[in-house]
């Protein structure tokens, strides 16, 4: 969707005469078919924003698959990523959120799940799964506070 309008209306330079900073986050897995989307886009600059994040998404890693510095190694050193990063994109490591699904189940936010709410008839989280979630929003802040400017 995003690249369609990208094309049609010339989006990028359409928000900047307009005085609006787009910001775009990538979010990327640990396979290199993750960067298709982000290549279509830096592609001739058609939605290369400055502020652009490149999000590597610790919880798409498979189990037992080793951490950022060996996971994401062939997305770091593809080109595609390189060129974003030399042209001033923020990698940002998004650290992976253990009771995910769990949370999703309930339908929460992140803070009410951290807090022991629950919806559905469900029961809360267990104090583990709950305070995983507080630690990693806090964790969540920190590796975001390279872009916390450019988010509301």
């Amino acid at each position: 969707m995003l690249k369609r309008i990208a094309l049609e209306l010339a989006l990028q330079s359409l928000l900047e005469a307009s005085g609006i900073a787009p910001v775009v986050l990538h979010l990327l897995s640990p396979e290199l078919e993750s960067l298709a989307y982000l290549a279509a886009l830096e592609e001739n600059g058609l939605f290369a924003p400055e502020r652009t994040a490149l999000i590597l998404n610790e919880g798409l890693v498979p189990i037992g698959h080793g951490n950022d510095e060996t996971v994401f190694a062939a997305v770091r050193e593809h080109k595609i990523f390189k060129a974003a990063i030399r042209r001033g994109a923020v990698p940002i490591v998004m650290p992976q959120l253990k009771p995910a699904f769990e949370i999703n189940a309930r339908h929460l936010s992140f803070a009410d799940a951290a807090a022991g709410k629950s919806k559905e008839g469900l029961p809360p989280l267990g104090v583990f799964d709950r305070q995983r979630t507080a630690l990693w929003l806090v964790a969540m802040e920190k590796a975001f506070e390279p872009v916390a400017a450019w988010l509301p």
